[in-house]
């Protein structure tokens, strides 16, 4: 574990355990994965997802932290 991140990877610990949706989980273990060293190969097979969208998770936390990983609509399609 990198010293410089315990803050955030504590912080992202909390938001997972109080994570609303499988994906909201997901994109908060992405980057706790990344701050404690993993590559972006291995964080895509631990949970599931492309390099791409490991990428995409990363970035968007690198650009606004924990609310740059929040959800603001589901990509789902709309209910009936």
């Amino acid at each position: 574990m990198m010293p410089n991140h315990k803050d955030e990877i504590e912080k992202l610990s909390t938001a997972m355990k109080e994570a609303k949706s499988k994906r909201a989980y997901e994109r908060y273990q992405a980057i706790y994965l990344h701050l404690q060293g993993y590559t972006k190969g291995e964080i895509a097979t631990i949970i599931g997802r492309s390099k791409k969208t490991i990428y995409n998770y990363i970035h968007a936390y690198a650009q606004r932290g924990l609310d740059g990983l929040e959800m603001k609509y589901s990509p789902g399609a709309p209910r009936r």
